[in-house]
């Protein structure tokens, strides 16, 4: 039997769907090692059901030895490599179409193919390049809610399914898709299953109680509509069970386990197998494009969660996904990202990494309005893969059409479009979540002049510039784009805009490490997405300040620092800090970590912290140099700015071979408790980040975050001396009070925290929750004297009648009143005075004191402290 080759090529999508068992599997431009799945099996695991390789095949011989034909104009993908047992494997670097002709040969027979093979940008560039949806939650749930009861009498399918199918009259899946496509959306996100257990399809797995529509099969005609004007179809997926109605006295929402009933559960009691056939007929029959999971309440993200672990089967579930359509695109919901009673900030944590295809934001409630929801905003990722960023947030209070979404306000639809723009610069995509009518009415005309002017904005200013491609060779870098664009770039870590003084009009030299951030505009298109370069491998010149060293101005010394040596199993954590810049910004040169055990290569992250922004992720050489116990890298010139607070943090080891256990663990930890403070910058508190540099999970060293062990991250730096401030309250510590000399409160949601009213960044708010008549207090650090206050309530959150003090005391013993304002309304004050000798500013809230009055729980865009020619 003569030598053949049976492997084909994959040179469209098709090409692997017709062909499974012989197409090579498509490979992913994600900067992640080309990975290829098999389908689950029984007893599998995803290290058995997914390889690092594609493993070319062949008929007809014994072994083989395969190899590229020479003389045949053959180009591998860049970045692949074919080993001669056949396997492709590698990082691909390089999109496009490739053509290579390969030799099979065993013993004296061979074969040769030709073959193409696409490669594809990441799975989630169409969810990118969206940029907008629609999330529609709909179905038995939306109001008036059709549940089967009583829930425990089978057959529940009937009644409530006929009931269901019967109202709905208005839902033309046609006119939605033609709707959508006219607001300028890529896509639609549909409740397949939603909290309630119901499927939107007939669905063919074997379930206890037989939830699903027995007529209509509204995720067909949603598949079918929209597929036909090229939009995209992701499916919100609940699997969490808390909201299944299934208990046996019949009520819902049902948690304890002795009246708990899974109905739909395996054999172990688990609803793992149910859901995998959910996902499977999703995924395989429906030709959906994408799930929304939403598992809130994730073992990952909370700990001990009041859940059954085998709620859902992820090593079966993710090979299903990957085989039957590697195209196929999921992301996770980690939970809001906060709420009016935590600080805890879960949006855009990365659950599921590496398989998970993009990161979720979720909007939330805004507590300190009760009425109007926050629309939340993104941040760009930090993480090795490439993923999208969805934003979801919501016109009204609810997501589905409820009992009284009619009473709900609606969202200013200026604040959604500027929202919807600050997202986009942040490369995000936003799906607006839209409530739908029971019987199926897409736009209910109390929300069609929100939708119309979402639309608008959409449709004129969707059109976005190419992205770049940046090059550097001999310490040069080139910009270029295939079709004619201005060019605008930074070189010192901000973001360019088209009001960047630097227009790219010849190669740049470089002579320095830097991060090239660029952005392209071409006409009649909106900016581009940023992409950016960091250059490092330049030697840092010039002088430059230590902010832990031997040196006495301004400097901490080695005395001054407590430090408490560490050997704990870190898990790769980011072990650090929490700063505040001073009065002046400051750009980083270098960073250092005190030297402990095994020096080897670690990353290192620096984020803002109201909003978590990435500014700066690189890595720390080891034995590159050292000051006193430190060993230094010097980076990509940072830029911080002045009175901005900042998270820096260092990834310790865990499980590295090679490396012995005690050195693996060991990192200098600071107690914190006692850290002085330098006029360049000030350290407030130890601060970790998760291993893939999330906010959350951290490490709970002591069961209390306040108790988290990190390190004083040392840093070389110089001053940007010329753009000092004189305002005494930029970077101080601010704190938000029950009252004068009253309890501490916490943020109203998760990002307004207290700090932000003197960073000197008007989009960061400062908003107290729990009380509405509270104070916002302002510590100077020391007495001065001071003649002049400016500040800047926010627009939605500002005191009518309101009183400002001062004191040489933190706790108010000795205010002097300063000024007293009634009837305001009122955003911007500023206001001079005789000069007073203080240390404390207090802003004290008087009216509104409860929910519903003008003005909102009082919120600061900016608080300022002056002492005019003194």
């Amino acid at each position: 039997m003569a030598v053949t080759i049976t492997t084909t090529s994959c040179e469209t999508e098709d090409d692997y769907f017709l062909n499974k068992a012989t197409a090579i599997y498509p490979a992913f431009v994600d900067n992640l090692p080309y990975e290829t799945w098999t389908d689950w099996v029984s007893n599998a695991t995803i290290a058995q059901t997914s390889k690092p390789y594609f493993q070319f095949k062949a008929a007809g011989g014994t072994t083989y030895q395969w190899e590229v034909e020479p003389n045949t104009n053959s180009v591998l993908p860049p970045g692949l490599s074919l080993l001669q047992n056949g396997q492709l494997s590698g990082t691909p670097t390089k999109e496009g179409l490739f053509e290579f002709t390969l030799r099979a040969t065993s013993g004296a027979d061979y074969d040769t193919k030709r073959f193409k093979f696409k490669v594809y940008p990441e799975r989630s560039r169409w969810l990118r390049d969206a940029r907008f949806g629609v999330t529609t939650h709909w179905g038995r749930f939306t109001h008036p809610a059709i549940q089967n009861s009583p829930p425990r009498d089978p057959p529940l399918n009937g009644t409530g399914t006929q009931q269901f199918e019967g109202r709905v009259t208005q839902l033309n899946a046609a006119n939605w898709a033609q709707q959508m496509e006219a607001w300028g959306a890529g896509f639609i996100e549909f409740s397949a299953i939603w909290q309630d257990s119901y499927r939107n399809w007939i669905s063919t797995t074997p379930t206890r109680y037989q939830l699903h529509t027995e007529n209509r099969d509204f995720v067909d005609e949603i598949v079918a509509a929209f597929h036909a004007r090229n939009l995209k179809v992701i499916s919100y997926f609940c699997p969490d069970y808390r909201g299944n109605p299934a208990c046996v006295d019949g009520t819902q929402g049902c948690t304890d386990p002795v009246k708990f009933s899974w109905t739909d559960a395996d054999s172990n009691g688990n609803w793992g197998t149910p859901n995998l056939g959910y996902i499977t007929e999703l995924v395989v029959n429906k030709k959906i494009d994408g799930l929304w999971m939403d598992i809130g309440g994730a073992s990952d993200i909370y700990g001990n969660p009041p859940i059954n672990p085998g709620w859902l089967y992820y090593d079966k579930v993710i090979p299903v996904i990957r085989h039957h359509n590697p195209f196929f695109i999921f992301g996770v919901n980690p939970g809001v990202r906060g709420s009016f009673n935590t600080e805890l900030k879960f949006g855009g944590t990365q659950v599921l990494y590496p398989y998970a295809d993009f990161v979720i934001y979720e909007s939330t409630l805004d507590s300190s309005t009760n009425a109007i929801m926050s629309s939340e905003q993104a941040t760009p990722l930090m993480s090795k893969k490439k993923m999208a960023i969805y934003v979801s947030n919501k016109v009204t209070r609810s997501w589905g059409w409820g009992a009284t979404t009619h009473e709900d306000p609606i969202k200013d639809p200026v604040s959604v479009n500027e929202n919807i723009g600050l997202n986009w610069k942040a490369g995000a995509t936003v799906s607006m979540g839209l409530p739908v009518r029971c019987d199926g009415l897409l736009l209910d005309p109390r929300f069609q002049p929100i939708m119309s002017a979402i639309g608008n904005y959409v449709t004129t200013n969707k059109a976005f510039s190419e992205d770049p491609q940046i090059s550097l060779l001999n310490n040069t870098v080139t910009i270029t784009t295939s079709l004619p664009a201005r060019i605008f770039y930074t070189l010192d870590g901000t973001d360019p805009d088209e009001n960047s003084s630097n227009v790219y009009l010849n190669p740049i030299p470089i002579t320095r490490n830097t991060i090239i951030k660029v952005r392209t505009l071409q006409t009649g298109k909106s900016l581009g997405f940023m992409k950016q370069l960091v250059i490092e491998g330049y030697s840092t010149s010039g002088p430059v300040n230590l902010l832990l060293g031997e040196k006495p101005n301004d400097t901490l010394s080695y005395q001054e620092v407590t430090n408490l040596y560490k050997t704990v199993d870190n898990s790769r954590f980011y072990r650090g800090m929490q700063f505040t810049v001073g009065s002046a910004p400051i750009i980083i040169t270098g960073i250092g970590r005190r030297s402990v055990g095994t020096n080897v290569t670690r990353n290192v992250i620096v984020k803002r912290y109201f909003d978590e922004y990435p500014v700066y992720s690189g890595n720390l050489l080891p034995d590159i140099s050292s000051t006193g116990d430190y060993y230094f890298t010097d980076v990509a010139e940072i830029r911080l700015e002045a009175g901005m607070t900042y998270i820096i943090a260092i990834q310790e080891l865990s499980n590295e071979k090679g490396i012995p256990d005690a050195d693996r663990k060991k990192y200098y930890a600071n107690t914190f408790t006692d850290i002085p403070y330098t006029r360049d910058l000030r350290i407030i508190q130890a601060f970790n980040l998760s291993p893939l540099g999330d906010f959350y999970p951290f490490p709970l060293d002591h069961n209390n975050k306040m108790d988290t062990v990190g390190q004083i991250v040392n840093l070389k730096y110089r001053v940007v001396s010329d753009e000092r401030k004189y305002d005494l309250a930029l970077g101080k510590p601010v704190r938000f009070l029950s009252g004068i000399g009253g309890s501490q409160l916490i943020p109203s949601q998760y990002i307004r925290y207290a700090i932000n009213a003197t960073d000197g960044n008007p989009n960061s708010y400062a908003i107290a929750g729990g009380v509405y008549a509270n104070t916002v207090r302002v510590n100077l650090l020391s007495l001065n004297k001071i003649n002049r206050i400016a500040f800047r309530f926010t627009p939605y959150n500002y005191a009518t009648e309101f009183e400002i003090y001062c004191s040489t005391d933190e706790n108010g013993s000795d205010t002097v009143l300063m000024n007293h304002y009634v009837n305001n309304k009122n955003l911007d004050f500023q206001f001079k005075f005789d000069p007073v000798l203080t240390q404390y500013v207090f802003f004290k809230s008087i009216l509104p004191n409860a929910p519903g009055q003008e003005g909102g729980s009082m919120g600061f865009e900016s608080i300022e402290v002056y002492c005019d020619g003194l």
